[in-house]
């Protein structure tokens, strides 16, 4: 959506108007261009590796007019624009657009330092809009990712008490996670966040997501659907992050993100049943009870295939199995174990 500037929300500035002489916008050859190392930066590794990738991807729409003074010798000292301009260098080019001003040596520095030093830092959150605005592929894929796992990626920061359900301004730790675990763990981890409890606003966070994605990498709970979405149900991500964080004046994400994944593993082992693992929680007719009880239909099969009476306390554990008889299963139904079948449900007669 295109949109007017409004300078209507600022202040109207106080101090008085002294612009100095107005610049010339002009074409410049680059051999009349000098660097003035008194205020100048050296081009560092950093400062290389800046000009290689915009030497790789010249385009002049991203070319801004170098800003330059003239100097002795009818030459001119570039004041902003060194890496782009020895990229165009690299590129063959001759000369450039250039914004000349009327500036004595500290004139330049101060000049330089204002430039370079007044910036309005763009956000993780605006980039990623802007590539995705550009048709950027990566970015469009990390879109339809978090469009799947009913997160929406700020376009600016916003405290964690008014981000409402999905929201999240981790867009780097998803971006690593799509690059490191895949497209399916992602959105899985995302939608343990989003579609269990109430939905937990504000904790789709970077150390989170990496928790839950390292957590689900590799598990069968991650392509269990449903099962895996009921036994989060009982996942309190506020009391967990409370665990993790309390007592504790300085913590690393890296140790965020390791006691996460540990957390979630424990709680998802207590859910699956030793038996059929997670599947049960969708095909047997009784669910797990918090603990990790096994299903009703688990526990009879066992009796069953060890002609033993079935132990409808496993582990002392409060179940299900409190409430029905065992006798009231069926003894011959086929052992699931061994089939790659889901448990079966036992018809209502039985």
């Amino acid at each position: 959506m295109l949109q007017k500037l409004d300078p209507t929300q600022i202040s109207v500035p106080q101090s008085p108007f002294s612009p100095g002489p107005a610049p010339m916008l002009t074409w410049v050859p680059v051999e009349k261009f000098v660097v003035d190392d008194s205020y100048q930066r050296e081009v560092g590794r950093r400062g290389r590796s800046n000009v290689q990738h915009i030497a790789e991807n010249f385009d002049w729409s991203k070319f801004a007019p170098v800003i330059v003074a003239p100097v002795e010798g009818g030459l001119y000292a570039i004041v902003d624009g060194q890496h782009r301009t020895t990229a165009a260098i690299l590129r063959g080019l001759d000369q450039v657009p250039c914004q000349i001003v009327q500036a004595d040596r500290a004139q330049q520095a101060a000049a330089y330092a204002a430039v370079n030093g007044n910036i309005t830092k763009t956000t993780p959150q605006q980039l990623f809009h802007a590539r995705l605005a550009a048709g950027d592929k990566n970015a469009q894929e990390l879109a339809d990712v978090c469009s799947a796992g009913g997160v929406e990626i700020l376009r600016r920061n916003l405290i964690l008490a008014r981000m409402t359900l999905g929201q999240t301004q981790a867009v780097g730790a998803l971006a690593r996670c799509l690059k490191e675990y895949g497209r399916d763990t992602l959105i899985t981890a995302l939608q343990c966040i989003t579609e269990t409890s109430d939905g937990n606003a504000g904790f789709v966070r970077a150390t989170i997501v990496e928790g839950l994605c390292e957590a689900l990498n590799g598990s069968e709970w991650r392509d269990s659907g449903e099962a895996l979405l009921r036994a989060m149900d009982s996942f309190s991500f506020p009391d967990t992050w409370g665990e993790i964080s309390d007592g504790r004046d300085q913590i690393f994400p890296a140790t965020v993100r390791r006691l996460f994944a540990e957390k979630v593993t424990i709680h998802l082992a207590r859910a699956s049943c030793r038996y059929c693992g997670p599947i049960c929680l969708l095909f047997g007719e009784m669910s797990h009870q918090e603990g990790g009880a096994a299903s009703m239909w688990c526990i009879a099969q066992a009796a069953r295939r060890s002609g033993r009476p079935p132990n409808t306390n496993p582990k002392g554990r409060a179940g299900l199995g409190q409430i029905h008889r065992a006798s009231s299963w069926p003894g011959n139904q086929p052992d699931h174990r061994q089939s790659s079948r889901p448990c079966p449900k036992p018809s209502p007669a039985d």
